[in-house]
């Protein structure tokens, strides 16, 4: 494909303002942030990631209860209850909305709710596990649903709603993970054993979860993508399992591989315990990655310093060429686009 003079323009503008122009899919920098220890629960860690490095999920506050939080900028925002003791958020979205679910006054049942621009408003009564770009919800609530613009839609078949992407499409955990796409489901399959469990989903219809393999020995983390369930293995060390948590629109997966949380992208495993920011900011281990955004970003849980679970963000690092660097780059390109220049009648 022969490149014009506007493509160039883009090169160039592309590595000056993000610093990046490779063709190899190498893993970046990171930074790590501790989020803290959330707490012993398990609803007590953070549970999704946006680009913007803005995390939600659950934390212990002074009273011993666990309550959904909002992150941005080293900020926790207690985002409250829906009236009972406790609550978590599950999922963000591009606009910093927040979906989860928590426990209603005197025992009543859970309910799941969207948090907006410090406005709470309750869904229905069940879960909610993810949220896309469009504000549309899925979960539980007696089986999977589709809330959008204040109206819930049962999707009809038991199970729960995993992940929605912007089109619409739900990745659903049932016996078996399926794939319910304008109107109709499609059954993903197993890798060999008697089922199998949705997390994630791209806007590609790339979906993730567990399957129990051949003979039910063991359940590994699953990449399911234009047709095929692919076994994604476990991580180098690990013998017990794997479980893939979460996928972005690059394709990128993270997940859990015995107690080790993990990258996968392009066929490769990457142990997030061998990144050099872990390693240098004293973290003894991270054990499990929860949740990727379209960007990178990666929230999970791990210990460092031998204190109880904290909660993580990786960011990968943006590097920035040196002014000498983007000066050599002007000099090679700029002569070669006056000489097109002169040809263009």
């Amino acid at each position: 494909m022969k490149t014009s003079k506007k493509g160039i323009l883009r090169v160039l503008q592309t590595v000056i303002l993000t610093g990046t122009y490779t063709a190899s899919h190498a893993l970046p920098a990171y930074t790590v942030t501790d989020l803290g220890a959330l707490g012993a629960h398990g609803e007590a860690q953070p549970l999704g990631v946006n680009n913007a490095g803005q995390v939600t999920g659950g934390r212990t506050v002074s009273s011993g209860e666990v309550h959904a939080f909002l992150y941005n900028n080293g900020v926790f925002q207690d985002l409250g209850t829906p009236g009972g003791p406790y609550s978590t958020g599950t999922d963000i979205n591009s606009a910093g909305v927040v979906v989860g679910y928590g426990s209603t006054p005197n025992g009543g049942p859970t309910s799941s709710f969207l948090y907006n621009n410090g406005v709470r408003t309750s869904i229905a009564i069940g879960w909610a596990y993810g949220i896309n770009n469009l504000g549309q919800v899925t979960g539980d609530a007696g089986g999977p649903y589709v809330y959008s613009d204040g109206v819930i839609r049962s999707l009809g078949i038991s199970g729960y709603g995993a992940d929605i992407n912007d089109f619409g499409q739900v990745a659903i955990s049932s016996n078996h993970a399926l794939l319910y796409s304008g109107g109709a489901l499609q059954d993903l399959g197993t890798l060999g054993g008697t089922s199998s469990s949705a997390e994630g989903l791209n806007n590609a219809g790339q979906v993730v979860g567990s399957s129990l393999t051949s003979n039910n020995s063991a359940s590994h983390a699953f990449l399911y993508s234009n047709g095929l369930m692919t076994d994604l293995g476990l991580i180098a060390g690990s013998t017990i399992g794997s479980r893939a948590t979460d996928i972005n629109n690059a394709g990128q997966v993270v997940g859990i591989s015995d107690n080790h949380a993990f990258l996968y992208g392009d066929g490769i495993y990457t142990d997030l315990n061998t990144l050099p920011a872990v390693e240098a900011a004293g973290w003894d281990f991270l054990q499990q990655a929860n949740a990727i955004s379209d960007n990178g970003n990666i929230v999970g849980i791990g210990q460092i310093h031998g204190e109880p679970l904290h909660g993580f963000l990786l960011m990968p690092v943006r590097e920035v060429p040196e002014p000498a660097v983007l000066s050599l780059m002007l000099i090679g390109i700029l002569p070669w686009l006056r000489m097109r220049n002169k040809r263009q009648p």
